[in-house]
């Protein structure tokens, strides 16, 4: 009977650290979703800007810790086909880019075509890691429920 109440203490310990990491998470995450959205929202409006491409960057960069590898190169896709498209309406080139040859106005059109349809992708890229439900809820509802009425029942046995 100890050893059954330690067992559900345990239990309940671990799904209280659980849930709390996975907000811990949340909260990180989700202001990289953010990030992507707005940028992706922009880029219907024509207002990308350098500063929203920055910030795409940067989290893109911290994707690949709190993502995985497909929400991190879904990023990193976005962010070249943007600067891509950027550089060619605002005429902005640097040596020190990665682009050997200025993009054309074709091309950028045709990238900002393809970047106002990945809103859609992003938000079911993005969707698993933001969702608080917990998983197999159910599984271990009746689990603990079994425990709890196993102990219920030695309790009243006893006193």
């Amino acid at each position: 009977m100890v050893g059954l109440i330690a067992a559900t203490i345990a239990y309940r310990q671990w799904r209280t650290a659980a849930t709390k990491l996975q907000l811990e998470l949340y909260g990180l995450r989700l202001p990289t979703f953010q990030i992507v959205r707005m940028f992706l929202d922009g880029c219907w409006v024509g207002g990308v800007s350098r500063e929203s491409l920055d910030k795409l960057r940067s989290a893109g960069e911290e994707a690949a810790f709190l993502f995985n590898d497909e929400v991190a190169g879904f990023m990193r896709e976005i962010y070249r086909n943007g600067m891509t498209a950027y550089m060619a309406e605002t005429g902005y080139w640097d040596e020190e880019d990665q682009y050997s040859v200025p993009p054309d106005e074709d091309e950028a059109e045709g990238l900002w075509r393809e970047l106002r349809g990945k809103r859609s992708r992003a938000v079911e890229l993005f969707a698993p890691f933001l969702r608080l439900e917990e998983r197999n809820n159910v599984a271990w509802r009746s689990v603990l429920r079994a425990a709890e009425d196993a102990l219920k029942s030695a309790l009243e046995k006893l006193f």
